[in-house]
């Protein structure tokens, strides 16, 4: 528990509190190569389904870290998912922080 709350207030230092929902993901449904952007867009409800997560992406909807992010076929790394990052669509219109259990 404590390691939790270490990594949430590491994510407001670095993003700020704005009232967004930080999403913590089970190490055991992340697989090796990282997360397809899709289904990490289906799991933090930001998308309904990795089709529609897909077209949002393609639309230039949805950023990651600050940056657009354009290609369906995305995969956000470990190394992101460990330290923490910030998905958006639309700028700020839908906002979340994803990390990773420890």
């Amino acid at each position: 528990m404590k390691d939790r709350s270490l990594a949430s207030d590491q994510l407001v230092r670095m993003y700020g509190d704005f009232g967004m929902p930080i999403i913590e993901l089970d190490p055991a449904i992340i697989p090796k190569r990282g997360m397809p952007l899709v289904e990490l867009l289906r799991l933090t409800h930001l998308a309904p389904a990795n089709t529609t997560a897909g077209n949002l992406i393609r639309a230039g909807r949805v950023f990651l870290n600050g940056e657009n992010v354009r290609q369906a076929s995305a995969v956000v790394s470990l190394a992101l998912l460990k330290k923490g990052s910030v998905l958006s669509l639309g700028g700020r219109i839908a906002r979340c922080a994803v990390m990773m259990k420890r």
